[in-house]
């Protein structure tokens, strides 16, 4: 599934919201105008550092608000998706566990004892 958001509108919005023009928002973001300005035409897509940086600055969560605005089949699409890794980290927690208590067991504790007896 090929999902684009469009920060473009919500960046003017915010912005101007907040009464601030494109040259005060990208100083904050320390880029150049006209890159800002790229953003707000939907040129250029803000990398998820700026809109975290954005997030802080307008104090609210702009990832959440993306999320809130997929289409719902992408939502469910991602749920399971999700499921499926945090299933898998789990699996891999076990798995690590499991080796190291076999290190622990078979005394790996003991080999470095013999390199000081040395």
């Amino acid at each position: 599934m090929d999902i684009s958001f469009e920060w473009a509108s919500i960046l003017t919005e915010l912005r101007k919201d907040h009464h601030l023009t494109q040259e005060e928002v990208a100083n904050i973001l320390h880029i150049s105008r006209q890159v800002y300005g790229a953003m707000e035409k939907g040129r250029i897509q803000p990398s998820a550092i700026r809109i975290a940086i954005l997030s802080d600055i307008y104090n609210v969560d702009l990832f959440e608000y993306a999320v809130s605005n997929l289409p719902d089949e992408y939502v469910a699409e991602k749920q399971v998706f999700k499921s499926s890794l945090t299933q898998k980290r789990v699996e891999n927690v076990i798995q690590k566990s499991r080796r190291g208590k076999r290190k622990t067991h078979r005394g790996r504790r003991t080999s470095s004892k013999r390199t000081q007896d040395k």
